[in-house]
């Protein structure tokens, strides 16, 4: 008779629980550090005293700071781009999409001091290592270009654009607050990039935008922090 296989089921979703929640109070040290000391102050002990765990046990799960910077990079981003997408979903037309979506990733980072730090300084993580962005942003940005709304880029061009513009506006937050509108006028540029006519493109990217629920993620438990906690 076949033995049960409930407790070798319980110890592996133990043990599936336990990482999770090793990599993220990991996650959330290092996004403290990279955002209070820049890249080169995050160092094994900075981020284990942060974290309050042992050496050995941030060796357990990185090899390496590099690999740890990446990992928060690629989560926070991928976090970000999940947090806007639901309220983009009652626009039809690809350009709303995109001068929506940019606007309240900018919103978004205005509200969460630790975002703006992190990004620029860990830089916007290559799409292969963030799903959404490909998924969410890239297939957006596809629709776009195949109804001829965007006309004056490759799909890949486009991509870069928009995480040059959030990198760069991004930049802009931890040296001067400005406000909303600045994110109205980078959207409207990015649309004009895109071919779109200047009248339709300030319209566009001066429409109210939708209410951002916060899915429970890395930005959602960095959201109201301040880089000195």
């Amino acid at each position: 008779m076949p033995q049960s296989t409930e407790p070798l089921d319980h110890r592996v979703l133990s043990a599936a629980k336990r990482r999770k929640r090793m990599l993220a109070k990991l996650s959330d040290a290092a996004l403290r550090v990279v955002a209070r000391n820049g890249l080169e102050g995050v160092t094994v002990d900075a981020v284990i005293q942060e974290a309050g765990v042992s050496r050995g046990t941030f060796y357990k799960y990185y090899d390496a700071t590099s690999s740890l910077i990446a990992a928060v990079g690629a989560e926070l981003a991928e976090d970000l781009i999940l947090t806007v997408s639901p309220a983009l979903q009652t626009y039809d037309d690809p350009a709303e999409r995109l001068a929506t979506g940019f606007r309240l990733v900018m919103q978004c980072a205005r509200e969460t001091p630790l975002l703006p730090g992190f990004l620029i300084r860990a830089g916007w993580p290559a799409t292969d290592l963030v799903p959404a962005f490909s998924a969410r942003v890239g297939a957006n940005l596809a629709a776009g270009i195949e109804q001829a709304r965007f006309r004056n880029a490759s799909l890949m061009v486009a991509s870069a654009f928009v995480g040059g513009a959030v990198i760069g506006m991004m930049a802009t937050l931890t040296e001067d607050d400005g406000g909303p509108e600045d994110d109205s006028v980078a959207a409207a540029m990015l649309l004009l990039s895109f071919g779109l006519p200047e009248y339709e493109a300030i319209a566009i990217a001066n429409l109210p935008l939708p209410q951002t629920t916060y899915r429970n993620g890395l930005f959602a438990r960095t959201r109201g922090r301040d880089v000195t906690t």
